[in-house]
């Protein structure tokens, strides 16, 4: 995907936050804006910071809207719980990478 695609599916997602009101559908909807911004590739601190807190926002969405989790429910957490896990990896090996840029200088 191209960066101006990105762009245009975070403007609609965007777009989709405000229009809904359902407390799951914005939890779903964080999760994906946050996933246009870990998969971009020119995604940066910046941005990684932003998607983390989307996922945040999603995860306690899902968490407070009701006592009883779904089975759609339970596969969104697991969705959450694996980007988290992609972005602590992007920063870690982006932080890596810079190390060694630094030392091979």
């Amino acid at each position: 995907m191209e960066l101006r695609q990105y762009s245009e599916a975070q403007k609609c997602l965007n777009e989709a936050l405000e229009l809904t009101s359902e407390e799951k559908i914005q939890s779903s909807i964080y999760l994906r804006l946050a996933q246009t911004r870990i998969y971009n590739r020119f995604s940066r601190e910046e941005a990684w910071a932003i998607a983390l807190s989307d996922l945040n926002k999603s995860k306690r969405i899902l968490e407070t809207s009701s006592n009883y989790m779904s089975l759609e429910d339970k596969e969104l957490n697991e969705l959450i719980k694996i980007e988290l896990e992609n972005i602590q990896n992007l920063v870690y090996n982006y932080e890596q990478e810079k190390k060694f840029r630094n030392t091979s200088k």
